[in-house]
């Protein structure tokens, strides 16, 4: 049985579920890049060889399904529009932003994308937008902000103007969700706009890691936590599919979701990994958030 032959209720479960295995996967990230960084390589030669590591990953199986990503003048501009929004914007203006505010403001800043991912898809494309959504979206915000305020330190000295570009970050996943929800090109499978997008993403990245990044020297500078780099490739190529096919089967607003998912994860990662201390809080927001996927992937 294939998701289109699903009843609604059924595929709202299905749904439900890659969204969670893509938030843990996304939760994930955050410990294996932890361990990359702490054993001395530069974070501009972790992305530029995961990166690589998708790109092949992805062309491999391509290969092996004989089935290639359009390069239709439509097509490769959608793979470059996604490319920029998805990958290289948030990622530099993160690099920046998280240089002036605090870890837990930024967290709490990314977590907003639900908002904005909804505000755009009601403004932007005119579509409706349903009360179950939304009051999913409220419960989910809600339960990550209970989370991360309590960790925010209000006299870090940050500045209302980083503060308001680091709002930039969300917007531009917002943008990036609805984007690919819109302009999917015409006949594809969730695999073939993946491997698109990554090749466009390569090709953007390659020229500023030369130009910013750390040279080639990362490439032969391998330490005790390089063995990260294939692993978050070879997580990050099933996330990505992931991703496009949640949007296929749902919408932006529900593949949004994933951010809280992700937060809540995160935090149980890094006890699991590290033995960071988790409070019964978590598990009662991860119930919260787990409510909040079935109000919002709830179909009428």
């Amino acid at each position: 049985m294939t998701t289109q032959t699903l009843k609604p209720s059924a595929q709202s479960l299905w749904v439900i579920f890659l969204l969670v295995i893509l938030g843990v996967g996304w939760g994930l990230h955050f410990s294996l890049i932890k361990i990359a960084a702490e054993s001395g390589l530069p974070f501009s030669g972790i992305t530029a060889l995961t990166t690589i590591g998708i790109l092949i990953f992805m062309l491999s199986i391509s290969a092996y399904r004989r089935r290639w990503p359009s390069m239709r003048p439509g097509a490769l501009r959608f793979y470059l529009v996604c490319a920029a929004l998805g990958y290289i914007i948030a990622f530099f203006v993160e690099l920046e932003v998280s240089q002036h505010i605090n870890a837990g403001e930024l967290t709490l800043i990314v977590a907003t994308t639900p908002v904005w991912t909804i505000l755009i898809t009601s403004l932007w494309r005119a579509k409706p937008v349903s009360l179950r959504q939304i009051l999913g979206l409220t419960l989910g915000l809600a339960a990550v902000s209970v989370l991360i305020i309590p960790e925010l330190s209000f006299d870090s000295g940050s500045t209302t103007l980083w503060l308001a570009l680091a709002f930039l970050v969300p917007l531009t996943y917002a943008s990036y969700h609805n984007v690919v929800e819109a302009s999917w090109p015409e006949g594809m499978d969730s695999w073939q706009v993946a491997c698109g997008e990554t090749i466009a993403a390569t090709v953007l990245l390659t020229p500023l890691f030369l130009v910013f990044g750390d040279g080639v020297g990362v490439f032969l500078d391998w330490t005790s936590g390089s063995w990260t780099i294939p692993v978050m490739a070879f997580m990050a190529l099933w996330e990505i599919y992931l991703y496009f096919e949640v949007v296929r089967l749902s919408s932006a607003v529900v593949v949004s979701q994933a951010n809280y998912v992700t937060i809540i994860s995160g935090l149980l990662w890094g006890a699991l990994i590290f033995g960071e201390t988790i409070s019964g809080l978590v598990v009662i927001c991860a119930l919260f958030t787990v409510a909040a996927l079935f109000l919002t992937t709830e179909r009428s």
